[in-house]
């Protein structure tokens, strides 16, 4: 009995560090974006309610530029030890296809941890377009092929790509009028100068209340408590038009499955708490959860998803 006691204790003390005590220090999280958006104000929000659950905080660092593409090239070739991770949004699957060279594939460099939160959009037209509906907007683009401006916050954005969604899946000939910011954009959509956009729900919904703008559709699966007279694109038999903002977490390629096990039971087990559920809610917001190896494919269903769309659109940045 001796000897098989002394082998086992000789394989645990040779084997591998052990992730089972992970995390042991700070983890670090990159947000690719600038302080003060929507993906950095959620990745906040995100780091402060894991924290408590791992036992350690979880850093935030604002990489920016290229889009993304800056920190969330730092991020894939960071060591995959469970100690950098990445705050993602629907622009870390887009730029893989829309960027001539992004500097990674989400396929090849990273692997999913956790989904976050999720929010439709909703499209919106200036009241003057003559349109109720989206399958009256439909007809009214068909009946008049490239008149109908849409705006964005600029290429290759969620707002941008949902709309060419839209333009791809019906077929219709419109024009893109890029703009630097969603802010921008709804300015003009209000005074008339464009005829439609998407935006979040959260944002556009005291101009909708005003009647300075008209809410056609939102673009989740189901009505949204923010506007919830506004009928989603599957209730208005436009399934394949779900196209919704999200948030989450990616990790290394490589990570260690038992950090990634971790990480995801942290989210899961704030997402599950009240207080996070109504902070969520301020921001028109709703948890997305699932678990890691159910983000990972989705992740790659949405690289396949938009990469269709976007080189439909012939969009591209150098």
């Amino acid at each position: 009995m001796v000897r098989p006691v002394l082998l086992m204790l000789a394989a645990l003390l040779l084997s591998p560090p052990a992730v089972a005590q992970y995390p042991e220090r700070p983890i670090r999280l990159i947000v690719p974006f600038a302080p003060g958006g929507g993906g950095d104000l959620q990745a906040r929000l995100m780091a402060g309610v894991m924290s408590p659950h791992l036992g350690q905080p979880i850093v935030i660092e604002n990489r920016t530029g290229a889009g993304g593409n800056i920190g969330t090239t730092a991020v894939a070739q960071a060591a995959a030890d469970g100690y950098t991770l990445l705050a993602t949004t629907p622009a870390f699957v887009i730029n893989e296809t829309l960027y001539a060279r992004p500097g990674y594939s989400v396929a090849r460099d990273f692997v999913g941890v956790s989904p976050w939160a999720t929010s439709p959009m909703v499209l919106v037209v200036t009241p003057s377009l003559p349109v109720n509906s989206l399958s009256e907007l439909v007809a009214y683009v068909r009946a008049n092929p490239g008149r109908v401006t849409y705006a964005s916050g600029g290429i290759g954005l969620i707002t941008h790509i949902g709309q060419e969604l839209l333009k791809f899946r019906q077929n219709l000939d419109m024009v893109h009028v890029p703009y630097r910011g969603q802010a921008p954009a709804i300015t003009d959509l209000i005074a008339g100068q464009v005829q439609m956009s998407m935006d979040s729900p959260f944002s556009s919904m005291p101009f909708i209340r005003a009647g300075r703008l008209r809410a056609l559709v939102t673009t989740g699966t189901e009505r949204t408590a923010t506007l919830p007279e506004v009928p989603s694109v599957v209730e208005a038999g436009y399934p394949d038009l779900v196209a919704t903002i999200w948030y989450g977490l990616a990790a290394p390629r490589g990570t260690p499955a038992a950090a990634i096990a971790r990480l995801n039971a942290a989210v899961q087990a704030a997402q599950a708490q009240q207080e996070t559920r109504a902070a969520l809610a301020q921001n028109g917001a709703e948890p997305f959860t699932a678990d890691a190896a159910a983000h990972d494919r989705f992740l790659h269903t949405e690289v396949a998803r938009w990469g269709d769309v976007i080189r439909a659109a012939r969009v591209q940045v150098e």
